[in-house]
């Protein structure tokens, strides 16, 4: 197995941090907006780090919030009807 270079996970990791601090400032009218460079400096660390900023239901898992089944569920499903006579 290869492993990726230093300067290569260093070159993804400013990468992904400047995607971040972009993002940060391009959106005027929210909280992130008005936060102060050491807030800016903590969020750009965790955004970089965590893509997905909650876990509610927009972000989050969808079998938590929705009671959706998994992707191997929906295709067990129709196996699993024909194999059972007890349902109907």
């Amino acid at each position: 197995m290869m492993h990726k270079s230093r300067s290569y996970r260093r070159h993804q990791l400013a990468r992904a941090k400047a995607w971040a601090t972009w993002y940060c400032r391009t959106f005027k009218d929210t909280p992130r907006s008005r936060m102060t460079d050491d807030e800016r400096t903590r969020w750009v660390g965790i955004a970089t780090h965590t893509p997905t900023p909650c876990s509610k239901h927009c972000c989050g898992n969808p079998r938590r919030w929705f009671g959706e089944r998994t992707v191997q569920e929906r295709r067990q499903a129709p196996q699993r009807n024909d194999d059972d006579p007890q349902e109907v």
